[in-house]
């Protein structure tokens, strides 16, 4: 009976032993985050819209005070709500904005830029949109009446890069295309967007377009919406 009793006693302690050396599965929330860069494209004919950044893994309750900005000539920057500021392009330039959130102080540098497309042919099938974005980084082509796949080739402007070519449906299904590739356009749901991402050879600084095709009855057209590059 005793060598029973040290026996269950030596597995009680194995198992006691083994649930102190256990990791922690405690989970702990991620912290507040604010990117430390933002590009902004000022585009020639575009209009003055605002763009929202929000930060990420905000807090309960959490709200921006404090907002500085040093030089509202280049970019008007206003808190937009309690964890986002918006950002309208003003002049090419850069600046500083700093603001408290939950108790920490977050800096950011604003770089407005004048927006020239990085793309020389942007052809899918025998259409070539390249000049869809000399005014704006995205062009939506609408009222198109049937899915299609054709041939994606790009060429970069003298010196750029081409980085990759991706599309994706609004369900965000997403995948690589290669150059001279397979591109499938279908205009179920809200259609489909091709994204072109452009490095620069000598800034190393990263440029994307983007054509939307769409059963959208509006009319064709460039689209300022997405005019920030984040860090």
């Amino acid at each position: 009976m005793k060598g029973k009793m040290k026996k269950l006693l030596a597995v009680f302690l194995l198992i006691a032993l083994a649930v102190t050396m256990a990791p922690s599965t405690t989970s702990h929330a991620a912290s507040p985050k604010f990117y430390k860069n933002i590009k902004i494209w000022k585009f020639s004919n575009g209009p003055k819209s605002y763009q929202s950044v929000f930060i990420m893994n905000p807090i309960n309750n959490g709200k921006i005070t404090k907002l500085k900005n040093t030089k509202p000539s280049v970019a008007k920057v206003t808190v937009g709500g309690s964890s986002y500021i918006t950002i309208q392009a003003k002049s090419t330039g850069t600046t500083k904005t700093t603001f408290q959130y939950g108790g920490k102080k977050y800096t950011t540098k604003i770089s407005v830029k004048k927006w020239v497309s990085p793309c020389k042919q942007f052809k899918i099938g025998n259409k070539d949109y390249a000049k869809s974005f000399t005014k704006s980084n995205r062009y939506e082509l609408n009222k198109q009446k049937k899915d299609k796949k054709e041939t994606i080739k790009i060429v970069p402007q003298k010196g750029w890069k081409l980085l990759k070519i991706e599309q994706s449906t609004m369900d965000f299904n997403t995948k690589k295309v290669k150059n001279n590739g397979k591109v499938t356009l279908s205009t179920k749901m809200t259609g489909t967007q091709v994204d072109v991402w452009f490095q620069n050879k000598k800034t190393k600084e990263k440029n994307k377009i983007a054509l939307i095709y769409t059963a959208n009855p509006s009319p064709s057209g460039n689209s300022y919406m997405d005019s920030l590059i984040t860090d």
